[in-house]
């Protein structure tokens, strides 16, 4: 059995969709346990608003840095 790495997860919120938080938090999961997960972005992009709203549900994702 091999040892799950802790993990953390940078995401460039103005070029991935917020849509697929759940997917890139599982497939995160499966490789690791996830120590922290960031969004960063542009305050006034849209697609990085929508970060914001998930990361609100998420429990792992608190940290939003926005510009």
């Amino acid at each position: 059995m091999q040892k799950k790495r802790n993990t953390a997860i940078f995401i460039d919120g103005e070029n991935i969709p917020a849509k697929k938080a759940a997917i890139i938090m599982s497939e995160a999961k499966k490789r690791g346990v996830i120590d922290s997960a960031k969004v960063y972005g542009l305050q006034r992009d849209m697609a990085t608003r929508q970060w914001s709203k998930i990361a609100k549900s998420m429990d792992i994702m608190k940290d939003i840095r926005l510009c």
